[in-house]
């Protein structure tokens, strides 16, 4: 975080840092995947970028004026308080042009489709850590559709 502060001090781009944590996160990754490295390393590394960003992110919408990619709806699903991936989702998403809507942790589904239904977004999230999390993102999905299905029949 330090290194981030004197860069930007001394004039480095905003978009020039969030490159080198997206290096970064690039290297954690692949030495997760190759087991050099497990998942305490992993939460350091999303508490770094979320405090990176945290300074990074002020100054980039001081400078950068950019049209939005699309629209994205993200949140973990009920019954997972895992945040991490889905920050760094989040992060990247944003910091790369889409207008992001997190929903936090612990989304239940009617919260996803009243959001989806407000926002409108391209793209939904789903995100969980545990195997838990597999039948809370089928719920999702299901009662979406099913809501869907309502509201199109309804406006037939």
């Amino acid at each position: 975080m330090r290194t981030a502060k004197e860069m930007l001090d001394k004039g480095t781009s905003p978009l020039e840092v969030l490159d080198n944590c997206r290096e970064a996160m690039a290297i954690i990754g692949q030495r997760f995947e190759a087991g050099d490295c497990f998942v305490p390393e992993l939460i350091l590394a999303g508490e770094v970028l979320r405090q990176i960003s945290g300074v990074v992110k002020p100054k980039l919408t001081q400078t950068v004026t950019q049209k939005k990619l699309g629209r994205v709806v993200i949140g973990t699903v009920e019954g997972d308080i895992h945040d991490i991936g889905k920050d760094i989702v989040t992060f990247m998403l944003d910091v790369n042009g889409f207008d992001v809507h997190d929903l936090g942790v612990d989304v239940p589904a009617a919260k996803f489709v009243e959001e989806v239904k407000a926002f409108q977004p391209q793209v939904v999230g789903l995100s969980g850590f545990l195997t838990l999390a597999y039948d809370p993102m089928k719920n999702t999905v299901h009662d979406a559709q099913r809501r869907r299905s309502a509201w199109t029949r309804s406006r037939s």
